[in-house]
């Protein structure tokens, strides 16, 4: 049998994988919420845990997930999410995912990812497996966000959100002087001299996406429709 734990914080989210998942005959699946699940100590009981990951900005996404592979790293986790696999896709599994899929995915290949990370195998979709490789064979090709460590990534989003660098510090556990250097590093190596640099940058890239919060609600910056 396969234990599958599905984390998600939305309620009709994480109902609806459930009964995705449930008449699977192999699949005993069980739902939670992700706060829920950092507390669970039972997760390595679990054969692998589906987790519907937003972008940073939420303080339960790409974060969670490392704190997870940090509590058990044998564990392996299978991101599902809304946002695009040249992304958010490979972030994820810089972070720690064994596998990636869309929320648009049908059922059968849903649960043909759970059961090949289960397994111990990793799970990309044709679309992110393409991207991967078109980076491998022209690493001159690749976006320059690409560089970015997961946590400038995240800082990064952050920023151009327009969310505070207090703010910031206190999501991420970090000092205020931590998050300067983190803007630092990103605005060197992304070429850019400030702020307002980096948010054109963003939304240009469609890279603000699944992020809330009072930073992107009072400037706005959710889409390219709002540049």
């Amino acid at each position: 049998m396969v234990r599958v734990l599905i984390a998600d914080d939305h309620a009709i989210m994480r109902e609806g994988l459930r009964l995705q998942l449930a008449p699977t005959p192999d699949f005993v699946v069980q739902a939670m919420s992700i706060k829920e699940l950092e507390a669970c100590r039972l997760v390595g009981l679990w054969n692998v845990v589906v987790m519907n990951v937003a972008m940073p900005g939420d303080g339960s996404g790409l974060d969670m997930l490392r704190r997870l592979k940090h509590l058990c790293a044998m564990l392996p986790v299978l991101v599902i999410s809304i946002h695009p696999e040249d992304s958010c896709g490979v972030l994820a599994l810089k972070s720690g995912a064994a596998g990636y899929i869309r929320t648009n995915s049908s059922p059968v290949e849903l649960a043909k990812a759970v059961r090949k990370v289960a397994a111990g195998g990793k799970y990309i979709t044709p679309s992110l497996a393409e991207t991967l490789a078109d980076r491998l064979h022209d690493p001159a090709g690749q976006p320059d966000h690409d560089i970015l460590s997961a946590r400038e990534f995240e800082v990064f989003v952050r920023l151009a959100t327009g969310e505070r660098p207090t703010s910031i510090a206190n999501s991420l556990n970090l000092s205020i002087k931590t998050v300067s250097t983190y803007r630092s590093r990103i605005l060197d190596k992304l070429r850019l001299k400030s702020n307002c640099q980096l948010v054109h940058y963003a939304i240009e890239r469609d890279l603000i996406f699944g992020v809330t919060g009072q930073g992107a609600a009072a400037n706005g910056f959710f889409s390219r429709k709002t540049a």
